[in-house]
């Protein structure tokens, strides 16, 4: 065998095409395809460059605003949660005052056994975002 490189085309037949440029992989297109930008448009790669700033900024500022919506979320929860259990306690106390021991009695046991399974239970499933 030589050191040649055999190809499967006859002789006398034309090259293949060169390959399409690969398509780019991130938010940037390659540099070539900027330049080509540039040469046709002027300032287009200032452009393309301020479009995909914009973007970012966008897209960082949603998930900023998705983050304090649940952190606002969770804590609203977290104090009418309070409130409900400082109200069945208030009740319960105003029950057994009122000559009715067993149900006010019932009604703080069952208020604080799930108030105490909220706390070992927690939240739940916290494997979403």
């Amino acid at each position: 065998m030589s050191d040649r490189r055999r190809t499967d085309r006859p002789a006398g037949a034309p090259a293949a095409p060169a390959a399409a440029p690969a398509p780019p992989t991130g938010p940037l297109p390659s540099p070539d395809a900027v330049q080509r930008y540039e040469q046709v448009l002027p300032g287009a790669a200032d452009r393309i460059m301020k479009l995909l700033e914009s973007q970012s900024e966008h897209r960082m500022d949603m998930e900023t605003a998705l983050v304090e919506g649940a952190l606002r979320t969770e804590r609203l929860g977290q104090v009418f949660g309070l409130g409900i259990v400082v109200l069945v306690f208030a009740v319960s106390a105003w029950l057994i005052d009122g000559g009715h021991g067993i149900s006010g009695t019932v009604l703080g046991v069952t208020d604080l056994v799930a108030l105490i399974a909220v706390f070992l239970r927690g939240r739940g499933d916290t494997s979403q975002p």
